[in-house]
């Protein structure tokens, strides 16, 4: 299995659409955010049974941006420290998301023969191993897995076979990506859901279970859990509720 990890440079104009959240008062606060929870999924990555393929996007995906820095080079610093020195790394493809998913998924299955390709979002940083881990044996029963993140959306989806990838990240993702299996005669199978630190219910549930996984001395994704806290995101509703 190929382990698809899409990643951008953690700029405020490439990354800030994908968050729909309160932010803090921290200008950088979706840059921080998102540069923890990618070194922690990456982790995840790396530690699973899976090839890992570290998917970036560069100058022809990105938006327009006034930096002189070199794409390839900031995404590549975003997992360094956590994957190993030969990980692959290669540019995404396509003017869209579900065009960029779809050259990916379809290039890996058909011209490199992977027997799976499962692509895990880097902002699920609550994701474990064994999440991972346990897509192998899924595909053996269904073609496609997908991993609900409790919002409509997906933070894994997993293939056998390609799929018609048109409009296929058109919200909610969920059942989109499901329709398309379906009409593609794949049986679909699902992971546990986990939350994506994407939405405000996301970052109450990603810091609710960190709370939880710490009391019962489970491992946590600590690069997430640093930068919830120092961004006031971990202890914002925590207050007293109104009398």
């Amino acid at each position: 299995m190929i382990v698809v990890l899409p990643v951008s440079p953690p700029w405020s104009e490439c990354i800030s659409r994908r968050f729909s959240i309160a932010a803090p008062d921290a200008s950088n606060a979706f840059e921080t955010l998102y540069e923890a929870a990618v070194a922690d999924v990456a982790a995840i990555a790396e530690a699973s049974s899976g090839q890992v393929l570290v998917n970036y996007r560069d100058e022809e995906t990105l938006p327009e941006t006034d930096r002189s820095d070199d794409p390839a080079e900031v995404c590549r610093a975003l997992v360094d420290d956590v994957v190993s020195d030969d990980v692959r790394f290669e540019r995404q493809v396509g003017s869209t998301p579900a065009a960029r998913l779809g050259n990916t998924v379809t290039h890996l299955l058909e011209q490199e023969a992977a027997a799976s390709v499962c692509v895990l979002d880097p902002l699920a940083p609550l994701v474990r191993r064994a999440d991972v881990d346990g897509v192998p044996m899924k595909v053996r029963r269904d073609s496609v897995i997908l991993g609900p993140d409790g919002t409509g959306d997906v933070y894994l989806a997993a293939f056998t076979d390609p799929i018609d990838f048109t409009d296929a990240c058109e919200p909610p993702v969920l059942s989109t990506l499901a329709e398309r299996a379906r009409e593609a005669d794949r049986s679909i199978g699902f992971t546990p859901t986990v939350p994506r630190v994407t939405t405000d219910t996301g970052i109450t549930a990603t810091a609710a279970a960190i709370d939880a996984r710490r009391a019962a001395n489970e491992p946590v994704p600590d690069a997430t859990a640093a930068a919830l806290e120092d961004l006031g995101f971990a202890n914002r509703d925590r207050d007293e509720p109104d009398a």
